[in-house]
């Protein structure tokens, strides 16, 4: 692998991370009804952002 593929795989996660961490805050800030609203629970959310984080690593 050519070290532009390295580092551009790295900034592409890097973004990735940005994303998930992103969508975690904005979820986390809704209320119990909003998440209610779209099918969710805290535990969902918190479970999701666990599952991600050792499956890649972080």
């Amino acid at each position: 692998m050519s070290i532009y593929n390295s580092v551009r795989g790295a900034i592409e996660r890097v973004g990735a991370a940005r994303r998930r961490r992103r969508d975690y805050d904005k979820l986390n800030a809704m209320d119990d009804r909003q998440l209610y609203d779209i099918g969710l629970t805290r535990g969902d959310i918190m479970a999701g952002f666990a599952r991600r984080r050792s499956q890649f690593g972080e």
